[in-house]
């Protein structure tokens, strides 16, 4: 009696959710919005986290989310008593908002309307650094400001190399700012392993410390690649005729 019991339940069940209309079905499932908040303050929980990777990896899941993101990390630091975790609640609201007006001027631009676009200086991006070369919070804060030295002397022995009349096409004036750049980085390195960093960390950091190293190798590349003609046209290598 019992065994028909049971199956007469779980017949009436399967009944009931096959009778079930597709209206039904959509009004059971949470609307888009409340789902979108679920998501982003399942995110901000883990911002706390020790491990700069998931803390990256949950910034970027809340640029993604715009607007929604900012009013609640904004709601988030209200009560936030670790002064590293609202610092970098701080730092993501301004890279959403940030992004948010690269996505306008981008629109602007693809309708011809350029704007005034001033060129903004590259910040460093400490959260993505402290990812790559797996910073502890007390660390970020020891190296920032050594980071931020060296990014204002490159930026100012550029502004120099400029004022000077210093052309990217002479290549002995290029060379000289390359071992001056370089001069730079190497000034850094001490201050950083006096910060008990490995030499790996160091290497993470050597694109921050020089940003315009990337450039030069490239230019280097290219000398190599070929001499330069008539006109400062680049002439390629002559390629082997094929047998």
């Amino acid at each position: 009696m019992k065994h028909f019991v049971l199956l007469f339940l779980v017949a009436g069940i399967f009944t009931g959710l096959a009778l079930s209309t597709p209206a039904q079905d959509e009004a059971a499932k949470p609307a888009p919005a409340v789902n979108a908040q679920k998501y982003v303050t399942t995110l901000i929980k883990f911002m706390s986290s020790p491990d700069p990777r998931l803390r990256f990896s949950v910034r970027e899941g809340l640029r993604v989310m715009g607007p929604t993101a900012v009013s609640a990390i904004n709601g988030a630091k209200a009560t936030e008593k670790d002064k590293h975790v609202k610092a970098f609640m701080v730092r993501t609201v301004n890279l959403i908002k940030q992004s948010q007006r690269s996505n306008r001027n981008q629109g602007r631009m693809a309708r011809g309307n350029f704007g005034n676009r001033g060129r903004q200086g590259r910040e460093i991006d400490i959260d993505r650094l402290a990812m790559d070369a797996n910073l502890t919070w007390e660390q970020m804060d020891k190296v920032l400001p050594i980071l931020k030295k060296a990014r204002k002397d490159a930026s100012d022995l550029m502004a120099e190399f400029r004022e000077a009349g210093g052309s990217f096409r002479d290549r002995e004036a290029l060379a000289d700012l390359r071992e001056e750049m370089k001069t730079i980085t190497e000034e850094a390195k001490p201050k950083l392993k006096a910060l008990s960093l490995n030499d790996k960390q160091i290497k993470a950091m050597e694109r921050q410390l020089n940003p315009m190293a990337r450039m030069f190798d490239r230019r280097r590349g290219g000398q190599r690649g070929g001499q330069r003609g008539e006109g400062g046209r680049r002439e390629r290598p002559e390629r082997p005729e094929r047998p």
